[in-house]
């Protein structure tokens, strides 16, 4: 089994770069279909840009798909983050998080992480916007933190586009 693995990790290897949609998605069914364990996979985002970054997508996919099992292996993927040199890795947890939940033993991290993402002005829209996701689901299980994030998207709203406004304020509306 580890040999097989192996083939599919110099697959992906090969061909992550310039990859399109449905390949990844190919690829997405056959690492449910054989169990392939994320961990296994990990080291590709020690690879150049063009593997690691269209890599990271691919753990998105796999994060819609099965969000439990990905939940499992965001603490690993949490800890190597800082050894990702090609991209921002980091910031792809607002998403991850988003779609498969916080490990409890990442919360005060992403806590942290998810309000820096979202105050900082060199962050885009759409990643303050993926941030919000996993810091309402946050804010429900730990409510102390609800006038920090209320402060915070009342300031974001002012300097951000429509659509962020409109999500913004949609929280905001929860939160009261």
């Amino acid at each position: 089994m580890e040999n097989k693995h192996a083939l599919f990790l110099a697959e992906l290897t090969e061909q992550l770069p310039g990859c399109k949609s449905n390949q990844r998605q190919s690829w997405l069914k056959k690492i449910a279909q054989e169990n392939i364990p994320i961990d296994t996979l990990a080291p590709l985002l020690l690879k150049k840009r063009a593997i690691a970054l269209p890599f990271s997508w691919l753990l998105s996919g796999i994060a819609k798909a099965d969000p439990a099992t990905f939940n499992q292996a965001l603490p690993q993927l949490y800890a190597m983050r800082k050894e990702v040199k090609t991209f921002d890795f980091e910031q792809s947890f607002a998403t991850y998080w988003g779609l498969a939940g916080v490990p409890a033993e990442n919360e005060v991290d992403a806590i942290d992480l998810l309000f820096k993402l979202l105050q900082s002005p060199h962050i885009n829209v759409t990643t303050k916007s993926r941030a919000l996701i996993p810091l309402d689901a946050l804010t429900q299980k730990y409510p102390e933190l609800k006038n920090e994030l209320r402060e915070c998207l009342e300031v974001q709203q002012n300097n951000s586009t429509a659509q962020f406004k409109k999500r913004a304020q949609n929280l905001l509306n929860l939160l009261t």
